[in-house]
C-alpha cells in the first residue's frame, strides 16, 4: 500500500535529495495518517506548502492518506 507525492516548483529541490532528482516520491504504508505528519517525518518543509492536491481536489493538511492516493504538493509563493 502506497501513497505517491509529487513536488511542483520550488518544493523540487526537497525532493532531489529523496529522490536522485525525480519529482515523485513513493512512500510505502502511510494511509490512516494525515497528509502533514507524513510530511514532516519524510523531511518536507510543511510551512513552505501552501496547498495539497489530492487525486486532483484540494484538500487539507489534516487528509487522512488512502491507498493510491496522488498528491500533488504546491509551495508557497511571495512577490510584489
Amino acid at each position: 500500500m502506497s501513497v505517491t507525492f509529487i513536488s511542483i516548483g520550488s518544493l523540487k529541490r526537497f525532493f532531489n535529495n529523496m529522490t536522485n532528482g525525480k519529482d515523485r516520491l513513493v512512500v510505502e504504508d502511510q494511509e490512516g495518517r494525515s497528509l502533514k505528519v507524513v510530511c514532516q517525518e519524510i523531511g518536507l518543509p510543511v510551512n513552505l506548502i501552501s496547498l495539497y492536491i489530492v487525486n486532483g481536489k484540494a484538500e487539507s493538511k489534516d487528509y487522512i492518506l488512502q491507498h493510491g492516493d496522488e498528491i500533488k504538493l504546491i509551495a508557497a509563493m511571495g512577490g510584489g
